[in-house]
């Protein structure tokens, strides 16, 4: 059974970011990019066994999932998606997932060894299939053999790849598994480590020599190419988790990993019920412009958006990265500038040169209130070294808050430090909570630039307490933008939740403008 993806983007290269997705057309927010349905998936383990591994129907008093009888490693809530996941994938692990253990399969092993099962299987029956027409092959872009090398396409091959019509169709083939980045080599050791246990075993009960040529890449092992392919996987996979609706899967889309990271993305992903990733222009984007999605969380602080990028090896030189950096420059210069004039005159109030700078809202993020009532900001050591490739230590240096208007150091000791990055990491920013004796978490920590679930939850937050305080207006304006940002997320999904949200809104906001209307409130 063969997977596919729905697409509206033309592919690009270049030698920094390597294959990259543009704009194949002027888009508008609310406008699909892509639908793909994954090349490989698997449940995690916490959902394992109560939900289906095909259709994702949770187990229920009616419905009792009913496990392979040959393995036991997967389950199912009828006899049909049973039989569309053996042709889609059981039937190339049923055999082996009964020679290993529960234990032994926890994590990501499923997918790493079906997307190892497909990959290869790919590979024999396009070979199997392949025409002698050498003029034809030269056409379309091939992954490289050399196991240290993706290759680089062609000009002929790039307008080839992007030659049909929009949207177009495209069927996963090997090459889409094997043209993926795996950057194994910069992989942490311990990460290194567990993909060598993994495909260890695998060959132990493939029975294939480890030392053995590999099937695809020339020159290397059967254990090189696997831990290869293995790490291609990982480098590629998307969590569920941090994604709307979807933390029961682990899976991978390999025409979405084209499209690459910004902290301020102009394109926006969720999932579907049926695992597929939709992808949505949330700007007005022009043809040849490239496409970026957010590979974390965006109301993640700058220092831990740096920090989990580090999983794919950069570090993020995006727009409002560089604003967060040249807000920490602005803060040091006044810091200095303040010291500098002390020691002559005095006690000043304010740095003149900076009186009316605005500071990035990105600052505001894991910003706190100083006793004055200013924003206490976080700044680094060396702000300007930090998003320099090869600099990804700059990240553990020594940091500490700044008022832009006492311009002295706070929180300085690694112990509070500490327990203010405890509170981020383990249960988000909570507005009003009191961290002891240090401030609260500044208010505009809650604002967010582009559409997002966050973003969504907050202004419909706000909407229904300005609607319970009888400030009708105000709530008009909430409803209608948390209306409209849900739209532009999921009104092309089939999230049947957000959908419902859409319809609510709509049916308050007219009611809303109705009691305006009656009361003599103006809307505007």
């Amino acid at each position: 059974m063969s997977t596919q993806s729905v697409e509206s983007f033309n592919i690009d290269y270049s030698e920094q970011l390597g294959f990259n997705a543009v704009a194949a057309q002027d888009l508008k927010p609310g406008d699909v990019v892509i639908c793909e349905q994954p090349f490989s998936y698997q449940l995690t383990d916490e959902y394992q066994f109560q939900m289906c591994d095909y259709c994702y129907r949770d187990a229920s008093n009616e419905i009792q999932m009913k496990r392979c009888t040959r393995c036991k490693q997967v389950s199912y809530c009828s006899k049909e998606c049973q039989t569309k996941h053996w042709y889609l994938a059981h039937k190339l692990e049923c055999k082996i997932f009964a020679q290993l253990s529960a234990e032994q399969i926890r994590y990501h092993t499923r997918i790493l060894y079906r997307f190892y099962f497909r990959t290869m299987n790919m590979l024999q029956n396009e070979q199997q299939q392949k025409l002698d027409n050498s003029n034809s092959d030269s056409q379309h872009f091939k992954a490289s053999n050399d196991i240290h090398d993706r290759g680089k396409p062609t000009l002929s091959q790039l307008i080839s790849m992007n030659s049909s019509p929009i949207p177009r169709t495209v069927i996963h083939t090997s090459n889409d598994a094997l043209t993926l980045i795996s950057h194994k080599d910069g992989m942490p050791s311990e990460i290194q480590y567990i993909i060598q246990r993994y495909a260890l075993l695998l060959l132990q009960i493939l029975k294939i020599d480890p030392s053995s040529a590999a099937n695809f890449f020339n020159g290397a092992s059967q254990l090189e190419e696997m831990k290869e392919i293995f790490a291609k996987c990982m480098m590629n996979d998307w969590e569920g988790i941090g994604i709307h609706n979807h933390a029961h899967q682990v899976a991978l889309y390999p025409h979405f990993s084209l499209f690459n990271h910004s902290c301020s993305p102009n394109v926006m992903h969720s999932r579907n019920r049926d695992g597929s990733m939709l992808c949505v222009a949330i700007k007005e984007i022009k043809k040849g412009e490239s496409l970026f999605v957010s590979y974390q969380a965006l109301k993640a602080p700058f220092c831990y958006r740096q920090r989990n990028l580090l999983r794919w090896q950069f570090v993020c030189n995006c727009e409002r990265c560089q604003q967060n950096i040249s807000g920490q420059l602005v803060l040091q210069e006044m810091e200095q500038q303040k010291k500098q004039q002390e020691q002559l005159i005095g006690e000043i109030e304010q740095i003149d040169k900076y009186k009316d700078f605005k500071f990035p809202l990105d600052m505001y993020v894991d910003a706190l209130v100083c006793e004055c009532g200013n924003p206490l900001f976080r700044v680094y050591q060396n702000p300007n070294e930090v998003t320099h490739n090869g600099n990804e230590e700059k990240l553990n240096e020594p940091f500490y808050y700044i008022c832009p208007k006492c311009l002295i150091p706070k929180i300085t000791q690694q112990s509070e430090q500490n327990i203010i990055e405890d509170i981020i990491d383990s249960q988000g920013k909570n507005y009003s909570y009191q961290i002891g004796k240090f401030p609260q978490f500044h208010s505009l920590s809650c604002q967010y630039a582009i559409p997002s679930t966050e973003s969504i939850k907050i202004y419909l937050e706000m909407a229904y307490l300005s609607g319970q305080c009888d400030h009708l207006a105000q709530a008009y304006k909430y409803y209608i933008k948390g209306r409209d940002e849900v739209q532009i997320l999921f009104g092309k999904s089939d999230d049947a939740q957000m959908l419902q949200h859409i319809e609510n809104c709509t049916k308050i906001i007219v009611q809303i403008k109705q009691k305006c209307i009656d009361q003599n409130i103006p809307l505007e």
